[in-house]
Formats: structure tokens, C-alpha cells, sequence
């Protein structure tokens, strides 16, 4: 292949260069769900009612205000984490 221009070789390497961002963003994806895999697993052995109601602004439930949490920043992890130990205590 010849390259008939700087501009072109610019493409290419700018296209390499947003290759890897994409594939580094699916490997951060697929970490992310190993992550939340793992959280709602520690949750079901506690026992946990995921469907409980909750104070969450944007959420019906507790499963609802933790996927909030992780995916938007919503809802405190400190009123998250106090919801859940209201259930352990009981």
C-alpha cells in the first residue's frame, strides 16, 4: 500500500489509535461485569433483598440504586452500604 499523503498516514495511525480506545474500553466493559457479577453474588449469600424498597431518587428497588451507583454516580454508596446493613441486622 502506498500512502499518497501525510494526511492519509495521520488516518491510519489516528484509526490504529481509536482501534485500541475501543478495545480497551471492551476489556474495561468486561471488567466491569466480572465487577458487578461479583457483587450482586456477595449480596445473594448475604441474603440480601435486592428488591426492597429504597430511598433512591431514581431507583425502585435496591438492585436498581446500586446499578444506579455504579453505572451514573447516583445515590450514595454510604446510604447504599447503610441499607444493606439494615437488612443484615434484622
Amino acid at each position: 500500500m502506498v500512502l499518497s499523503s501525510k494526511k492519509e498516514l495521520l488516518k491510519i495511525e489516528e484509526l490504529k489509535e481509536l482501534k485500541k480506545l475501543i478495545n480497551k474500553a471492551r476489556n474495561y466493559e468486561i471488567k466491569k461485569c466480572d465487577l458487578v457479577n461479583n457483587i450482586f453474588g456477595i449480596l445473594d449469600e448475604l441474603n440480601i433483598d435486592l428488591e426492597a424498597k429504597t430511598n433512591a431518587e431514581n431507583a425502585d428497588n435496591l438492585s436498581n440504586a446500586i446499578t444506579c451507583h455504579i453505572d451514573y454516580g447516583e445515590y450514595s454508596i454510604e446510604s447504599i452500604i447503610k441499607e444493606i446493613k439494615s437488612q443484615i441486622n434484622k
